[in-house]
């Protein structure tokens, strides 16, 4: 009986030990890891502010622009809104649903001065 107590010992024990050089392994990953995620971020920000760049920011710089090109390219068609066909008149029947928003009472200027009727003595004032 002894014997097997300490068989189940002594694989719980390696298996905590197990669990620990895991974790101490997992974080020393997840640090060096980090650590050069900054450093490469760091080095591209020197390099963006000294006025310097790489493709990827050339390629990227170049897609927004194509972007821009084809939104500045748009037309709208007014006829739409005001013309004769199917459409116009659908969207002349779209009907307004929103409701009013009621003008409500501000409050006070300043929620922190004395309000006017009260007694000084019924407000609690915090011991020093």
């Amino acid at each position: 009986m002894k014997n097997h107590q300490s068989e189940s010992s002594s694989n719980a024990a390696h298996a905590i030990i197990a669990i620990v050089i895991l974790l101490g392994g997992g974080y020393y990953l997840y640090s060096t890891k980090g650590a050069s995620a900054a450093t490469s971020a760091n080095s591209n920000l020197e390099t963006t502010v000294a006025g310097g760049g790489d493709a990827d920011s050339a390629a990227i710089g170049a897609d927004v622009l194509a972007l821009l090109g084809q939104i500045n390219s748009l037309k709208i068609d007014s006829n739409f809104f005001v013309g004769s066909s199917s459409l116009s008149s659908a969207y002349q029947s779209l009907v307004d649903f929103s409701q009013p928003i009621p003008i409500e009472n501000v409050g006070r200027p300043n929620p922190f001065t004395q309000v006017s009727g009260m007694n000084q003595a019924s407000v609690p004032t915090a011991k020093k």
